[in-house]
């Protein structure tokens, strides 16, 4: 019998972990979208923060997103001049990413926040 009610505490304490969790990520994702920017958009920019002029690709394998998606984002942000992709000197077909100066203030704002 004592062990059903330390496993029904636990359990009520990863439960109000869980919400916690889940109303930390509603905030910064609301903190974000009044700079401008989307969770996803803030992963690449801070990334990138990290490790300039990375291939698409590794920045795709280092967010644990398909290719596709990485795109998708940099499509959006080069748009909105956060990020540029420049050719490779060895590969033309290949870009690497680099943040622009805007996109860096961006990121640290994203960090900051």
């Amino acid at each position: 019998m004592r062990g059903t009610r330390s496993e029904d505490v636990a359990m009520r304490v990863w439960f109000r972990l869980i919400r916690l969790e889940s109303r930390l990520a509603a905030a910064v994702a609301e903190r974000l979208r009044e700079i401008g920017l989307s969770v996803p958009q803030c992963d690449v920019l801070t990334t990138l923060t990290e490790e300039e002029g990375i291939s698409q690709q590794t920045l795709a394998r280092r967010l644990y997103v398909t290719k596709g998606n990485i795109s998708g984002l940099l499509d959006r942000l080069e748009s909105a001049g956060l990020v540029e992709r420049r050719s490779t000197a060895t590969d033309r077909r290949q870009y690497e990413i680099h943040l622009t100066p805007p996109g860096r203030d961006a990121a640290l704002k994203a960090i900051a926040i």
